[in-house]
């Protein structure tokens, strides 16, 4: 993960770093393959649309050594701890004055954030914004 996550800042800068994180989830999790490889990194980041022999030159000896990134996932992680969330994936509802409705975390939680949006909608005078 520190390999691919060393690759998206430049995965960013060609508009592509979503598309970098899905490839690797979808990889990883769904197609079964070992992302700790070269091989498995380069499916990656083919998947992703983005050239390996760039990644290569990122990822080579030092590259993914560079603290830039680390500092972005840290601000990241902080920020979920922020709003009292710790695990991934992590939802936060908010209402219309960005104020946290709801927090969970986990996909098996996505019933509880469906239930939220749809108990919302029915109260229309909670300043929930509806268009």
């Amino acid at each position: 993960m520190e390999r691919c996550y060393s690759l998206y800042p430049w995965a960013v800068s060609e508009g592509r770093g979503v598309e970098l994180l899905s490839a690797f989830m979808r990889a990883a999790f769904r197609e079964g393959v070992n992302t700790n490889t070269d091989a498995g990194l380069r499916h990656v980041v083919e998947a992703a649309g983005l050239p390996w022999a760039d990644a290569q030159s990122i990822v080579g000896k030092d590259g993914w050594n560079d603290h830039a990134w680390r500092d972005e996932i840290e601000a990241n992680r902080q920020a979920m701890y922020d709003f009292e969330l710790w695990g991934v994936p992590s939802f936060r509802l908010l209402d219309a004055a960005g104020e946290t409705r709801l927090r969970v975390w986990g996909q098996d939680r996505l019933w509880l954030v469906a239930h939220e949006i749809q108990r919302a909608l029915a109260r229309p005078d909670d300043g929930v914004p509806r268009g």
